[in-house]
């Protein structure tokens, strides 16, 4: 046991040593990123997964866990591994869905012109050919961009890139298609209109896109929901692959705040992530009984037959579709609804979802969820402050609970009494009297 843990510790150590300082989306991507990633393969190359994983624990134990290139080598290696040898003899084909909506500046190369820049498309396809490569022909990856009525022209940036780069498979395996025609189509509310999409409507449009051509395929099927940035380095889908075999589950649904995840957040988007995670966690305990910890994160794999029900299911065209869907995958699958801990590496700079008064509509689209899924008397007195805040009330509740939240662990979350602090701030800012707190009965 000793040698063992001698060998568990050597291996974290040199691992740990020379990593490339992650601090962008972009860092995870660089050539000297691919160099300590082949480095770190070449080390483990006669360990098993078990190793692996044991020494992901020992760095958890040792309080590693800012070790950001170390944890995001382990969880490709053991991502790429079981690409190359445990793929089923029929093949797999996954989808990925990636709506764009003012990404004009993730999708041009990093400079000191554009520093936020990621060259994202390119870099993402890059490494979905690498993992079409470690799987001997076994899986097959198609990209489906998808233009949310973006502004800035980000689809047709996408067009021009992957005709450039790929014009062999531009048209049929890497495409481009726009929400816009939907919207004529009268089949979705236009931008800006009630429920007009900020994302979810084109997640829903590529769903429909795909379902129509993936039906009867003789491979396994899947379709990926994820974002532009490279927050969540592209080769994680080989480890949500893995999850979803080894699990046998239909609906993968990756967090950057499980046991096993490793993730950089700015401050105050952690503060209001814990918010919004204690808020789901009283309002629909279901998402938290199954271990999801978070909803929001994009990587969301759905195995063809969870996905066609998800996208008939699917009423919420805005952010907190994630969540229906969620919900959806839950209620016909309940035991094949199953997160996964990741690496992520927060991109807010260029973020288009962070604006306080949208984020307000977030939370009241979460309480009209919780009405739907477990009835209205369900934490009523919660969500009838929650709708009585208003959007700059959300606003300052939010940050004063900053300081409190913290210094909470995401496990602890669900021991906050958020109706008793929200009950204190209405009553402190006379928007409810004594008389309108009490509990009804």
């Amino acid at each position: 046991m000793r040698s063992k843990n001698s060998q568990i510790i050597s291996l974290a150590g040199q691992i740990l040593s020379d990593q490339p300082p992650i601090h962008t989306p972009s860092d995870t991507v660089t050539p000297i990123f691919e160099v300590y990633k082949d480095y770190c393969r070449q080390v483990l190359a006669q360990h098993s997964d078990e190793v692996l994983l044991k020494i992901q624990e020992y760095l958890f134990q040792n309080n590693n866990r800012d070790a950001f290139a170390a944890h995001l080598v382990l969880k490709l290696e053991l991502g790429r591994r079981f690409i190359a040898s445990s793929l089923p003899s029929q093949g797999v084909t996954v989808y990925v869905l990636n709506p764009m909506y003012k990404e004009t500046k993730r999708l041009a190369p990093r400079t000191s012109s554009n520093p936020y820049g990621e060259n994202a498309l390119l870099e993402k396809i890059k490494y979905y050919r690498e993992l079409e490569r470690e799987s001997n022909g076994r899986l097959g990856i198609h990209y489906l961009a998808i233009d949310d009525v973006c502004p800035d022209g980000s689809g047709e940036i996408a067009k021009w890139l992957l005709k450039k780069a790929y014009p062999k498979d531009f048209g049929h395996k890497y495409q481009v298609i726009d929400l816009r025609n939907g919207i004529n189509e009268k089949k979705y509310p236009p931008k800006g209109a009630r429920n007009g999409s900020i994302k979810g409507g084109s997640i829903h449009y590529g769903m429909a896109y795909v379902l129509a051509q993936a039906r009867g395929k003789a491979t396994d099927c899947f379709i990926l929901d994820t974002d532009t940035d490279l927050s969540i380095h592209p080769g994680q889908l080989s480890l949500a692959l893995r999850e979803s075999y080894k699990k046998r589950a239909l609906a993968i649904i990756a967090s950057r705040r499980q046991h096993d995840s490793v993730a950089k957040i700015e401050p105050q988007r952690d503060n209001r992530g814990k918010l919004y995670i204690a808020i789901i966690q009283s309002l629909l305990p279901g998402i938290a009984a199954a271990g999801i910890l978070d909803t929001n994160r994009a990587l969301k794999l759905y195995r063809l037959s969870a996905a066609e029900i998800v996208h008939i299911e699917q009423r919420i065209f805005q952010f907190p579709y994630q969540i229906e869907n969620i919900l959806s995958a839950q209620k016909y699958f309940p035991h094949e609804t199953v997160p996964l801990g990741i690496v992520s590496v927060d991109s807010p700079a260029l973020s288009t979802s962070t604006f306080l008064a949208s984020y307000y509509d977030q939370i009241l689209t979460i309480c009209n969820l919780a009405d739907q899924f477990m009835g209205n008397r369900h934490a009523a007195q919660l969500k009838n402050y929650l709708r009585k805040l208003g959007a700059r009330g959300w606003q300052e509740f939010e940050q004063q609970l900053a300081m409190v939240l913290d210094s909470v662990e995401v496990n602890q979350l669900q021991n906050i009494n958020l109706a008793i602090l929200l009950q204190e701030y209405l009553k402190m800012h006379f928007i409810i009297d004594s008389v309108q707190s009490r509990t009804p009965r």
